[in-house]
């Protein structure tokens, strides 16, 4: 337990009791693929008073990416790589309030992201 002045917390502010992070790869003939699942449990992220912290609720984040590694042979000898990416595939909803869900006092509702492009020597 952690005493501040009056406040007493099982943990530390700002910090969750559980954080899991998993990554699946694949990589064979030039591909490579990655699925990541990325999760945060409830915190409290600032402790005003003993009746009134702030909390962060869970958070469960999915991304993607494909990436294809061009063979050389075909482009003169470089490195080239064409890839993809998704971020929050699962268009998770960020969101802090004070003691009870009901209470919201900051509400983020991220879309999915998704990034395409070339990398490479050129």
């Amino acid at each position: 337990f952690v005493s501040i002045g009056e406040v007493v917390s099982d943990g530390l502010s700002g910090q969750p009791e559980h954080i899991i992070n998993a990554q699946l790869y694949w990589e064979k003939w030039g591909l490579s693929t990655r699925v990541a699942y990325n999760y945060v449990s409830e915190y409290d992220r600032e402790v005003f008073s003993p009746d009134r912290d702030q909390i962060r609720a869970d958070y469960t984040q999915i991304d993607v990416s494909v990436q294809y590694r061009i063979p050389s042979e075909w482009i003169g000898g470089r490195d080239m790589r064409i890839f993809s990416e998704g971020r929050n595939l699962n268009e998770e909803r960020e969101q802090e309030y004070d003691q009870n869900p009901l209470y919201t006092t900051y509400h983020n509702a991220p879309q999915r992201e998704f990034v395409f492009g070339i990398r490479g020597e050129f």
